[in-house]
């Protein structure tokens, strides 16, 4: 599973993915952190295509964690099948862990072992 957080110093998360300089890509492998990597934001604050350009620098990834986004642009990602989580706090290592602690719960919720 691969996570996209929009950031500008790879630690905080960017309260407006359009203006961020980034998004810091963590895949996810058994609940454990196996790579990070930020990748340029190709999105701008005026683009057109802000959906499409997002789309384009984050196929890979399965979930976006942001802080504000319009419920619009919000439907546009479900519809390119990548779960969005809205998030309050600030930290990307914070959030992080409270996403991934989330996702292996519902993982051993939904286990079928005899």
């Amino acid at each position: 599973m691969k996570i996209a957080i929009p950031t500008d110093d790879g630690f905080t998360i960017d309260e407006f993915y359009k203006s961020a300089k980034g998004f810091l890509v963590t895949t996810i492998e058994s609940g454990h952190i196996k790579k990070q990597e930020l990748r340029t934001n190709l999105i701008t604050n005026d683009s057109l295509n802000s959906i499409a350009d997002t789309n384009l620098s984050l196929a890979d990834c399965d979930t976006l964690i942001l802080r504000n986004i319009d419920p619009a642009p919000l439907n546009s990602f479900d519809l390119v099948h990548k779960e969005v989580v809205r998030i309050e706090g600030i930290l990307i290592a914070e959030e992080l862990m409270k996403y991934i602690q989330m996702v292996v719960q519902k993982e051993s919720d939904t286990c079928c072992c005899p």
